[in-house]
C-alpha cells in the first residue's frame, strides 16, 4: 500500500484515479524540503507526512532521500506534481531536498540520493512493463517529446520552465541515468536496435580506413606533384633546340626517382 492509501489527506485529496493511460513519461522533482543531515535521514518520510496534510495540491508517486524510498501513491493513480497537463499520464518522482543542495552534499550522500531515486524510477519501469507493456529507456526527453508521450525522463523545470527549475542545474543527470540503466538493463546494448549497431560499426570502420589511408594518399599526392613538375621541365627541354643531354638526364632521373619512391 502507498502512503496516501493509508493516510488520505483530510484537507484536499492528493491522488485520484487516472483519466488517461500511463505514457512512460517520468517527471523528476526536488520537493524543496530541508535536507536532513542529522542521524537517520527522514526527509522522504517528512515530505510524505506534509503531503498527507497540506491544503494545496502537490504530490508524487515516489519520494527518495539518502536511505529510503517512500511509496506515496500507486502508479495507477494520478498525483499532482505538474501544472502543465502531464499528471494524468506521467509518473512523478521527487528527491527530498532542495535543488540548491546538490553541489553542497558530500559525494557519499549525493550518490545515496541518486541510487534511491534510480531505484524509485526502476520500480516505476517494472510496474509499467508488467501492467502496461511500456519500457522506459534510460534517456532524457524534451518537453515536446513528453507532450507526445515518448517514454523517458524530464525535469519538472523542463515541463514548467516559467515557474519551476527543479531538480536544478546541478542535478547529476548522467549519474541518475547510469544508475537507472544498471537497475533495469542486463545488457547495456539493449537500448540499441540491430540497425543502430550496424550503422555504428560501419561509421567506425570507415573512420579506421580513412585514418589508415590518409598518409598513403598524402604521399601519392606529393609524388604526383613532383612528377607533374618533372614532366613540365621535360617538355620545355625537348622544345629547346640546344638542350644538353645532361639536362635531359637530370629530368629523367627525377621521374625515375619519383617512380621508385611511389613503388
Amino acid at each position: 500500500m502507498a502512503y496516501l492509501d493509508d493516510h488520505p489527506n483530510p484537507n484536499l485529496a492528493q491522488q485520484r484515479p487516472r483519466r488517461d493511460r500511463e505514457s512512460g513519461v517520468i517527471v523528476v522533482h526536488t520537493a524543496e524540503s530541508a535536507l536532513d543531515t542529522i542521524g537517520e535521514d527522514t526527509g522522504a518520510e517528512g515530505v510524505a507526512r506534509y503531503i498527507g496534510t497540506r491544503t494545496s495540491y502537490g504530490s508524487y508517486h515516489r519520494l527518495a532521500d539518502s536511505d529510503s524510498v517512500v511509496p506515496v501513491a500507486r502508479f495507477d493513480m494520478t498525483t499532482y506534481g505538474d501544472g502543465t497537463g502531464s499528471n494524468d499520464h506521467a509518473i512523478h518522482i521527487s528527491f527530498a531536498c532542495r535543488a540548491a543542495d546538490w553541489p553542497h552534499m558530500s559525494p557519499e550522500r549525493r550518490a545515496a540520493f541518486i541510487r534511491n531515486g534510480a531505484k524509485a524510477a526502476a520500480e516505476a519501469n517494472a510496474w509499467l512493463a508488467e501492467h502496461r507493456g511500456i519500457t522506459v529507456p534510460p534517456r532524457r526527453i524534451s518537453r515536446a517529446q513528453s507532450d507526445q508521450r515518448v517514454p523517458g525522463f524530464i525535469s519538472h523545470g523542463e515541463r514548467d520552465p516559467g515557474r519551476r527549475t527543479d531538480p536544478g542545474p546541478a542535478f547529476p543527470w548522467a549519474d541518475f541515468i547510469e544508475q537507472y540503466a544498471a537497475l533495469t538493463q542486463e545488457d547495456p546494448m539493449a537500448q540499441f536496435t540491430e540497425k543502430d549497431i550496424r550503422t555504428y560499426v560501419r561509421e567506425e570502420a570507415a573512420k579506421v580506413v580513412d585514418d589508415a589511408l590518409a598518409p598513403v594518399v598524402r604521399k601519392l599526392d606529393r609524388t604526383m606533384a613532383k612528377q607533374d613538375r618533372a614532366v613540365v621541365k621535360l617538355k620545355k627541354l625537348i622544345s629547346k633546340e640546344n638542350a644538353s643531354s645532361a639536362e635531359l638526364r637530370e629530368v629523367l632521373d627525377e621521374l625515375q626517382a619519383d617512380d621508385t619512391e611511389e613503388a
